[in-house]
């Protein structure tokens, strides 16, 4: 069979020319890089969410932390956040993730811009859960840097 015969080259019979061995090795070639793009995209879609994140070092914290207060010296440097309404974030049913986007909210007081982290649960294949419980607002530093192991 003609797709056989694509798939395999060596096994194209004697009985084709020249020019259509090439267009059996040529198709070949185009269909093996065509599945390992589709394998690769589809093995990336598949488990690019499985274990999202990972534990990092002290010192890498640290490290990183101080690269971000180079680069943006003006930004707010961490978010503390209680354990409780992490909890109930991550506890509701079907939330298997946390997605954390990056907001801003104007000060009540002194209408000064802050930026801010919003944490929204996610399913098991990353999909954000409309209508589910979304968290903000947690105690920012600059201004309550008190505990902070990471910022110097």
């Amino acid at each position: 069979m003609l797709w056989q015969q694509c798939i395999n080259p060596t096994k194209i019979y004697a009985k084709n020319t020249l020019v259509n061995t090439y267009k059996y090795v040529l198709t070949s070639i185009i269909l093996n890089a065509i599945l390992r793009q589709f394998l690769h995209i589809f093995i990336m879609e598949t488990n690019t969410y499985e274990k999202a994140g990972l534990f990092i070092t002290l010192d890498e914290a640290k490290n990183m932390n101080s690269a971000f207060k180079a680069k943006y010296p003006d930004f707010t440097q961490s978010i503390l956040f209680d354990k409780e309404l992490l909890f109930t974030l991550l506890n509701q049913e079907g939330c298997d993730k946390v997605r954390v986007y990056f907001g801003a909210f104007e000060e009540e007081e002194s209408k000064i811009l802050k930026e801010a982290v919003i944490f929204v649960g996610a399913d098991a294949h990353a999909n954000d859960m409309a209508g589910s419980l979304i968290l903000d607002r947690g105690v920012v530093c600059p201004s309550m840097c008190k505990g902070s192991k990471i910022i110097d």
